[in-house]
Order: C-alpha cells, then sequence, then structure tokens
C-alpha cells in the first residue's frame, strides 16, 4: 500500500482527517475541502448548534452515539418542521471560504428508527428571512443512507448555516457524515421543473418557497403510505396572502401552454374544513409584474379534492390572462381571505399540480333571483330610483354576499364587473337556508332613463359563486328633473378607482348622502397605511381626488372611506 501512495495522496488523506471525512467517504463525496467542521461527528456535537422549541411543548435529546449525531426522544413534535434543529453556525472564515457562483455539494448519511420519516437540509441564511440558498426534503428509511443535493450558490449572507429540521415527527433521526464542498458537478439546469408536478422523485428539486409565514414540506400522503405530497401550515396570525411556490426561483422549463380555449389548471387539495377560498397564481419568473390571479373553494373536509382554476376569469383587481405573456410559475394561497390576518392555524395538504386537468369543473350554482321595478306595491318610486327585490338567499351556503352592478342600458356593458358601477346596498349574506328574500330602493340613478342590474353571488373572499342574475328597467321619474348633487346621493357609495390597474396615479371617485367627517386612506395589503388623501369635513354630494402613486412599489393596494359610522373598501392594483 505505501508504494503506491504519492505526496499528492498523503496531502489528501491528511486533508480528509483533518476536515472530518473517512476513507469511506471519499468515494461519495466531493474530494475537496469540507467547508465544515466535525463533519462526521467525531469530536461530538462540537460546531454544533440545536434548537428545540421548548415554547411549543417539544423537547429531544441531542447527542452523539458510536459517532453519529441522535435526535432521540422526541415528544410534541408535528407542528412545524423548524422546531427541532440540529445546526452548524458558519464562522466568518467559513463564510469567506464560499464563493458566489460555484457550485456546492451538501452530502450527509442519515437514517430513522421509521420508514418515511420526513427531514429538511437547509443552507442558507442565519438571521433576518432566512433566505435559502439550498432546501432538501427527503424521506428517510430505517438503514443508513447517503443523500446528496448540488447547488450553485447565488449569494453570501452575514449569518449563514447549515442545518437539519426535524420537526414534523416524534420518530428519531440519525446523522453523519456531513460535508458542504465545491464541485465540478453540474446542478440540475434552471427551469428543470416541469409539469405535472408529482412530488414523487426524490431527486427532483420541486423549488417550494414559503414566504410570509407559511410553512410547507415534502412529506408521506396521510391518506396513502405510498405517496408523497405537501403538507402547508398557515399559523394563526400570519398574513391571508401568505403563501407557496413551485418551481422558484427559474420556473418550470417550458412555459405554461394557455390558449384562448384552455386556460385552466388543476390541484388536489385536502383541507381540514369545507368553504377554504384557495387562490392560485401563475406568473413571469423573469418578471414578477407579469401574473394572472384565480380562486376556487373547498366544498368538502378532510377528504382529497381535485380544484380546478381557471385563469380566464381572473380575481378582482388583478391582471387578466395575456397569450403572449409567458407564465412558467405556480403560487397557491390557502384560506385567502383579505383583508385582515388568518385567524386559525391550519394544516393543509396538496398535490399533483398539473396544466387543464383530469377533473370536471363543477358548473356554478344557480343565480339568485330578482326583479326590479319603478313602483313598490303598485306606489310609485322616488324621481331617479327602482326598488330590488331578490331572494331567497343561497340555500347551500351561508357564506355569500351579494354584489349588485348598474350601468344605463344605452351603453351595452359587457363586462359589468370591469365596465359597470357597484351600487354599495351594504353586505346581505346567505342564510344557509333559502328563506331570505331582501329588497332595498336604489336610488342617484338619472330619472326616466333605462338601466341593466347584474347581482352577482360571490364568496366572502369576493370569488365568483354563481353567473350573476340581470334585470332591466326604467328608472321612476320624468327624465326632466336635474337634482342637487347633494339631494341626489342617497347612500354612502366608493367607487372603483380607474384606471385599474394604474401606473401610477388614478382616480378615486366616492359619494356621501350628508355632511360628515371624513377620511380616505391608503393601506399596503399587509396593512401599513402608506398615504391618507382625505381627513377632514365634507359637504353632502358625490366627490373625486387623484391618488398618486409615483413613490409606492407595484402591488395590490386597499382604500378604505370612512364617513359617519360607515366604512367602505376597495382594492387597486398598482403595475410600474
Amino acid at each position: 500500500m505505501k508504494s503506491f501512495l504519492t505526496n499528492t495522496s498523503r496531502a489528501m488523506i491528511a486533508l480528509l482527517l483533518f476536515t472530518g471525512l473517512t476513507l469511506g467517504s471519499v468515494n461519495q463525496a466531493d474530494a475537496r475541502q469540507n467547508i465544515l467542521n466535525n463533519g462526521d461527528f467525531s469530536s461530538g456535537l462540537e460546531s454544533w448548534s440545536t434548537f428545540i422549541a421548548d415554547f411549543a411543548g417539544v423537547s429531544a435529546n441531542v447527542a452523539v452515539v458510536d459517532g453519529e449525531a441522535t435526535i432521540t426522544e422526541i415528544s410534541g413534535a408535528g407542528g412545524e418542521v423548524w422546531w427541532i434543529q440540529l445546526n452548524q453556525i458558519l464562522s466568518q472564515s467559513q463564510i469567506d471560504a464560499l464563493t458566489v457562483g460555484q457550485a456546492y455539494k451538501i452530502q450527509f448519511d442519515a437514517r430513522s428508527n421509521a420508514e418515511g420519516r420526513q427531514l429538511r437540509s437547509f443552507f442558507g441564511e442565519e438571521a433576518g428571512g432566512f433566505a435559502a440558498q439550498n432546501v432538501f426534503d427527503i424521506s428517510l428509511s430505517t438503514e443508513m443512507q447517503t443523500y446528496e443535493t448540488i447547488f450553485t450558490l447565488t449569494a453570501k449572507y452575514p449569518e449563514m448555516k447549515l442545518g437539519f429540521e426535524a420537526g414534523l415527527s416524534n420518530d428519531d433521526v440519525i446523522v453523519d457524515n456531513v460535508s458542504l464542498t465545491p464541485t465540478d458537478e453540474t446542478p440540475p439546469p434552471p427551469g428543470g421543473l416541469s409539469l405535472p408536478v408529482t412530488f414523487n422523485d426524490p431527486d427532483i428539486d420541486y423549488g417550494l418557497f414559503d414566504f410570509e409565514g407559511a410553512s410547507s414540506s415534502i412529506v408521506t400522503d396521510p391518506t396513502d403510505p405510498s405517496n408523497l405530497v405537501v403538507r402547508t401550515v398557515k399559523p394563526e396570525g400570519v398574513a391571508f396572502f401568505a403563501g407557496t411556490t413551485v418551481g422558484e426561483p427559474d420556473g418550470f422549463s417550458t412555459p405554461i401552454p394557455f390558449t384562448p380555449d384552455e386556460t385552466t389548471m388543476s390541484v388536489r387539495v385536502w383541507s381540514p374544513v369545507a368553504g377554504i377560498p384557495v387562490r392560485a397564481k401563475v406568473e413571469d419568473s423573469n418578471d414578477p409584474t407579469i401574473s394572472v390571479e384565480t380562486e376556487a373553494t373547498v366544498t368538502v373536509a378532510e377528504e382529497w379534492q381535485l380544484l380546478v382554476f381557471d385563469f380566464a376569469n381572473q380575481a378582482g383587481g388583478t391582471a387578466p390572462i395575456n397569450f403572449a405573456n409567458n407564465y412558467n410559475k405556480f403560487t397557491i394561497f390557502f384560506d385567502f381571505t383579505p383583508p385582515g390576518p388568518t385567524e386559525v392555524e391550519r394544516v393543509y395538504f396538496w398535490d399533483d399540480v398539473a396544466f387543464g386537468g383530469e377533473g370536471v369543473i363543477v358548473p356554478p350554482p344557480t343565480p339568485v333571483g330578482f326583479v326590479i321595478a319603478n313602483n313598490i306595491g303598485g306606489e310609485p318610486v322616488g324621481s331617479g330610483e327602482m326598488f330590488l327585490a331578490a331572494g331567497p338567499n343561497n340555500v347551500e351556503n351561508p357564506n355569500i354576499e351579494y354584489r349588485l352592478f348598474y350601468a344605463r342600458t344605452a351603453d351595452n356593458v359587457e363586462n359589468p364587473i370591469t365596465e359597470a358601477n357597484e351600487y354599495e346596498f351594504g353586505t346581505t349574506e346567505g342564510d344557509g337556508n333559502g328563506v331570505g328574500p331582501f329588497g332595498f330602493n336604489i336610488s342617484g340613478l338619472d330619472p326616466g332613463t333605462s338601466y341593466t342590474f347584474w347581482l352577482h353571488q360571490y364568496n366572502t373572499s369576493t370569488e365568483l359563486f354563481s353567473e350573476p342574475a340581470v334585470a332591466t328597467e326604467v328608472s321612476g321619474g320624468t327624465g326632466t328633473s336635474v337634482e342637487e348633487p347633494g339631494e341626489m346621493v342617497r347612500d354612502f357609495q366608493l367607487s372603483q378607482n380607474y384606471p385599474n390597474p394604474f401606473n401610477p396615479t388614478t382616480v378615486i371617485e366616492f359619494a356621501i348622502p350628508e355632511a360628515a367627517q371624513v377620511s380616505l386612506e391608503v393601506f399596503s395589503i399587509n396593512g401599513q397605511r402608506v398615504a391618507t388623501l382625505v381627513n377632514g369635513s365634507l359637504q353632502a354630494g358625490q366627490h373625486s381626488v387623484s391618488f398618486d402613486a409615483s413613490n409606492l412599489s407595484s402591488g395590490i393596494y386597499l382604500y378604505r372611506l370612512q364617513a359617519g359610522n360607515t366604512t367602505l373598501m376597495r382594492q387597486m392594483t398598482l403595475v410600474k
């Protein structure tokens, strides 16, 4: 043996011994310098630290047994993957040894006492937003196996770590021979992910990326041990738009093949409760301002259901689909209920992200019936008024709101939501038993003019619940009277801004039926006030104000009108 060892060989062996790699791992790991210290735990837990979420009732014993790092005697796990961690916090010299643009390999041996036990390897920022350079989710075997993942380093941070996160199970985890080494091997090509996405291939980086407090990992299907799915936790108190992206950062290898006749995607979901609105978003990985959003609703609890998202029916306030654009990244948001934070923590599972989908799109419910008249029980309504009678309310779902849009019949409006006015008669919820008709006067119309009305049923997340019912009638009055603005306004009204989307200025109109102290404010989607447009006493009538968003970034904003005891709110989209 000695005659075959060159000086180079001796140096390499010395280097391996110094960095904690054994000769047995030379054939598996890149024979370059291991950035980590004590990767084989020959010095116990030296250079390693632990984090146990005792605040959540989690406990565990972390030790080195027979030269292997062990996480045992776990209790209270199952909430968040990060509740149990074994980390090596990189020193400044270790960070300095990293090179942006270089490919690196993370390699380790691991096993569990339970087949399919989930483990996550994380490399990235140790502070701030914990930005990830590499996230690697695996299902462990009861036999020790070697796992590796290759990535290109795109950024360094003032504080960095390589860690193992094991908070999803009370089963044991055993780890050994951990290395982080530069490599000449080629990482998976950008955009190597393609549809359909099944999450069953351990060699594929699915590019899962959580934001605003969502927490996702690939786990065993709780209803099928042979299948892998994504488990997403949406904790209490996080933003309603906390979500998870597939294909971060480069997106799918080819754009989603939308055409005018094919505009749907499907996802299988499991929700603990029914009635949950789920928003889906597709975007251009190179230009996040290019996107389309739409929604579907979970109708069954604790069962798998195929949701079909039709991007031809974009969510209110978001851009319509443009078939000339490149859409190659998918994001899902559970319980998308603006504007407040999530009220209850829930765990969702999802799988099989596909173009089109084999499921049948359930047709929308029958629209609620309603009539428009210029008299009530034979008595004429006032000048410029009509009476609406509708109902009964939706039978199946109590979480229904009704929205009324109107326009002069002569305007030939094709899309009432974007081209007509919305009449703010307040929120009228479905009662769930179909016995709740309702009616009210509509005021502020041009006397003697023919109007068309569209009554939409929406769920409480503003997803269209049914096709609209339509009615046409002539408003009360002779058509010759002219009222003062203060007399014409009978209800508080807050109109949709125009144009919308806008860049950088837009106009917001509102009306108040009486003199009042009025405030009109603009908020970011996370509730931060970014502008106050009106704050003072105004006379009754129609009012208009211009909003300049030159100093704001692209996104969805909310604007809120408060007048007396009335509060109205809408959303608008800034696209730069």
